[in-house]
């Protein structure tokens, strides 16, 4: 019961930590670390999603010179200036921002920051985590797999041995199957992450194929390597297809039978 309640515990720490990261983004206070740009949609000539350093002409053709930088004010002091320009008799300016989680159709966070982009540490330190996660999982992956290993060599012979060194060159197969997906899902996904935050590529074209495809892949797989779904399918699967070869074949029976009619 202790071990059930310091995992429960354990759980619902992580949650707790896990929705404390996600919500973080939306809260108002923090927006200037989170917020790339406003969008005016009932402006004509304001199109696009204007940020900071771009809103800087569109207050200076209304105020006239600027003497301060626009990237050192808050988004609701911009807000309230480019408000004043309008005038309220049609219920003012529709304002809408380009936050963390809208970078992008699909609705993820911005995992593809670049220098400029006010979410660069807190991206990278959520990226740094999963890194740390993955490296943590595959090294427990490898040990169990190396423990496996050794176990079986100490085994002695006998029918009760042979069994053991079959599960556990079974569970070493599968572990190493685990590791394999899970660095072609990640790791990839890392390098591509680096190389856009560096300014080598530009892989914001990218995003909606490891949002939609290549990291769910890692969370499809996982549950069918843990469990004998996969293999129990493909067996099912072969059985069904030599039945079906051999459905248009007769058997050995039918085929002896037929011979003896014919000698009779």
């Amino acid at each position: 019961r202790k071990s059930i309640a310091k995992a429960s515990c354990m759980v619902f720490v992580i949650l707790v930590v896990a929705v404390g990261f996600a919500v973080v983004p939306l809260l108002e206070a923090f927006e200037d670390r989170f917020v790339n740009a406003l969008f005016f949609p009932d402006v004509n000539f304001l199109k696009g999603f204007l940020p900071k350093p771009d809103l800087a002409p569109v207050l200076s053709m209304y105020f006239g010179k600027i003497t301060f930088e626009t990237s050192d004010l808050p988004w609701n002091t911009l807000r309230r200036l480019v408000k004043y320009m309008f005038t309220d008799d049609f219920d003012g300016i529709r304002i809408e921002s380009l936050h963390f989680y809208g970078n992008d159709p699909v609705c993820l966070f911005k995992y593809f920051v670049t220098p400029g982009d006010p979410q660069l540490f807190y991206t990278w330190c959520i990226l740094c985590v999963i890194f740390v996660c993955f490296a943590i999982v595959s090294l427990s992956y490898i040990f169990i797999a190396i423990s496996s290993f050794l176990s079986s060599r100490e085994l002695a012979t006998g029918a009760a041995a042979v069994a053991i060194r079959k599960r556990n060159k079974k569970l070493q197969r599968k572990i190493t199957i685990i590791i394999v997906t899970d660095f072609l899902c990640w790791v990839p996904f890392m390098v591509v992450a680096i190389l856009h935050t560096l300014e080598a590529i530009k892989a914001t074209s990218y995003y909606s194929l490891f949002s939609i495809l290549i990291l769910p892949i890692n969370s499809i797989i996982n549950p069918i390597l843990y469990s004998d779904f996969l293999g129990a399918a493909l067996k099912r699967v072969w059985k069904a297809m030599k039945l079906i070869r051999g459905s248009g074949k007769p058997s050995d029976e039918a085929a002896r039978n037929d011979i003896e009619l014919r000698i009779r």
